[in-house]
């Protein structure tokens, strides 16, 4: 688990690394940064919405906490381009292949906020399986068993979302198989609602270019 500093505003888990990661440094480059940029942006409400989630995010003073947990959870790598710029970076899976990233964060018994997450569970599946109630007194029934946990969070996951969700998910997952990068579930419990982001771990860089490899003419 992800602990809380609410005094410092930073995870227990952060180190100087995360601190540098392109999660924090080019927030503005990414989707999660773009729509917490809308929930923060109170100007543009009445004609741009802001996505649920990231408004229970910003509302809930979680904003830089988010990109310290996708830094802990998704290490960033640069695809190089031209003359040595990062055209992008993705979070390639650890074990390979088949990593997904679940996040899920809400509030306990006592109303303090918890953030639980993993790196390798699988990809969630529709699931007939009822949501827990009191998902963190159920977690800390896990013992820090990494097997229990990361099963416990895709469950957890799969048990709340909606056809509409899965059809976002098949996209997602799709896109991430393609570029060799994990996706990225981020579940928001509050009291009887939940809220989804569902997205690949990507993060925008440069547009190198260098004109002395086009071409247009006959090859062969």
């Amino acid at each position: 688990m992800l602990h809380i500093n609410s005094q410092s505003g930073k995870t227990a888990s952060s180190s100087s690394n995360n601190n540098q990661s392109p999660w924090i440094t080019q927030r503005e480059r990414h989707i999660f940064g773009y729509e917490l940029s809308i929930a923060e942006d109170h100007t543009c409400h009445s004609f741009m919405k802001p996505h649920p989630l990231f408004a229970w995010i910003h509302a809930n003073k979680l904003d830089v906490i988010l990109f310290d947990v996708l830094a802990k959870l998704c290490p960033l790598h640069p695809v190089v381009s031209y003359h040595d710029q990062t055209a992008l970076w993705l979070s390639n899976p650890p074990s390979g292949s088949g990593n997904t990233v679940g996040i899920i964060i809400g509030r306990d018994k006592s109303n303090r906020l918890r953030i639980i997450g993993t790196n390798f569970m699988n990809s969630p599946t529709r699931s007939s399986k009822k949501p827990t109630q009191c998902i963190f007194d159920a977690y800390d029934s896990l013992s820090d068993n990494n097997l229990k946990i990361y099963r416990f969070i895709e469950n957890e996951i799969s048990a709340r979302m909606t056809s509409n969700e899965m059809k976002i998910a098949a996209a997602i997952e799709h896109e991430a198989f393609k570029y060799r990068t994990m996706p990225i579930y981020i579940l928001v419990i509050d009291g009887e609602h939940s809220y989804f982001a569902i997205e690949t771990a990507m993060v925008s860089g440069n547009y190198p270019s260098d004109m002395s490899y086009e071409f247009a003419g006959e090859l062969v």
